[in-house]
């Protein structure tokens, strides 16, 4: 061979031997599923399914870098009982040993009688699939809710290949399936029928295995609400959930997150968030563009403002806020202002 061919390729190894890589994981993976046509189902339908889609996918590409080709998203029609085990099983395969997950489910949870007696509460919790329950008599599978026996076994075979999980179900009676005073609840009444599912065995998944959070404990409903003054509406956790995340710092954990969340929604009373897993883990390894600290400014008078802090947002004594302005070309320069007391 040539010499400096030679040469030429002992470079590239060397360069790739000795060139740093990523502490973050190889690859990054995203299932967002959002139902709010519930029409054909005789159930009321909601109106910010989709938007929450919309913000999570936002943020994930923008906060932390998620390519097009990273998703899988599935609105509406696309979302019935075999389209998401369809999709699930499509992650399944694209995941590789170490790699990041991210799930997100925003529709109308309930419950039905639980046959294999795995459910302390006799009640297993259920997304409700597109075009479940059209037909009360009909033995389709996509005329039934989707378990939370099989949502468990699918995180299962996730959790096979990497513990870098994070699956987030902004729906009712989320607490364990691994939306009063509000416009909309995404809830409705329990399905009565025996599922056609239910007897059987599943894999179970480990408590401590991966981040599993719930928008509200089982016995709750989640709120949609309209958190912009454009009209939007969008699930009330999905909102705090998604603003949290674009605050995260490199460092924090999923748990810091979490409760940045969890603050401003139990202030609705009505609705508790709930997570499980490795709380301790790091937001994606900490490998992302920290942002300058920030809280949020709930109202203004005349010289003041009245802000939404409090331990949770790291707040202590001596604390000094100054006005950020996000359209500096520097977007970690802090205008200096006058601290307010």
């Amino acid at each position: 061979m040539n010499p400096l061919k030679i040469i030429h390729l002992l470079i590239v190894i060397l360069f790739f031997l000795f060139t740093p890589t990523s502490t973050l994981a190889v690859g990054k993976h995203a299932l967002l599923i959002g139902i709010q046509d519930y029409s054909s189902s005789g159930i009321s339908s909601l109106k910010g399914a989709i938007n929450d889609i919309t913000l999570m996918k936002g943020v994930l590409r923008e906060r932390f870098g998620f390519q097009d080709q990273d998703f899988i998203i599935l609105l509406d029609a696309q979302a019935t009982h075999t389209g998401i085990e369809k999709a699930f099983t499509a992650l399944i395969q694209r995941v590789k040993n170490d790699d990041f997950v991210y799930i997100h489910y925003s529709g109308h949870g309930s419950q039905t009688p639980d046959l294999n007696g795995d459910e302390r509460s006799g009640k297993d919790q259920t997304w409700v699939s597109y075009g479940a329950r059209t037909h009360t008599m009909s033995k389709d599978i996509n005329n039934t809710d989707l378990l939370d026996d099989e949502i468990n076994a699918w995180l299962a075979a996730i959790y096979a290949k990497t513990a870098q999980v994070i699956f987030v179900s902004d729906s009712c009676h989320s607490a364990t399936v691994a939306r009063g005073a509000a416009p909309t609840s995404r809830a409705v009444k329990k399905d009565n029928r025996s599922h056609p599912l239910g007897k059987k065995a599943y894999t179970k998944i480990e408590k401590s295995q991966g981040i599993r959070v719930g928008a509200a404990r089982d016995n709750e409903s989640a709120i949609e609400t309209t958190p912009r003054k454009d009209g939007k509406i969008y699930g009330l956790f999905t909102w705090y959930w998604a603003k949290a995340l674009q605050q995260a710092q490199a460092g924090e954990t999923w748990h810091d997150v979490f409760k940045r969340t969890y603050t401003p929604i139990t202030a609705w009373r009505g609705q508790s968030p709930q997570m499980e897993g490795e709380r301790s883990r790091q937001v994606l390894d900490g490998d992302f563009t920290p942002l300058a600290s920030t809280v949020s400014v709930i109202d203004a008078y005349h010289k003041y403002i009245e802000i939404q802090a409090g331990s949770s947002a790291g707040v202590t004594v001596g604390s000094v806020y100054r006005l950020y302005n996000p359209q500096h070309p520097n977007r970690l320069y802090l205008l200096q202002y006058k601290p307010l007391c």
